[in-house]
């Protein structure tokens, strides 16, 4: 069940933090064995970092820098 719970957590959270300048995308992801959320973000910012927890409904949420991000042909 915890895979469904942080599921919906992501899909319920996720169009607040897409709307934050430099955030790109979210997914779940694993931090050390653990399932987490993580922020997909261009440059990590202290800007963007004041905007986003560092953990939601107990997971942890982690930051990751990916550099532009641009979709494929």
């Amino acid at each position: 069940m915890p895979k469904e719970e942080i599921r919906q957590i992501l899909a319920t959270h996720s169009p607040d933090w897409l709307k934050i300048p430099g955030v790109q995308g979210a997914v779940i992801g694993d931090d050390e064995g653990q399932l987490c959320i993580q922020i997909l973000v261009e440059a990590s910012t202290r800007e963007l970092e004041r905007h986003i927890p560092d953990r939601i409904e107990g997971y942890p949420v982690r930051i990751v820098e990916t550099g532009p991000i641009r979709p494929t042909d």
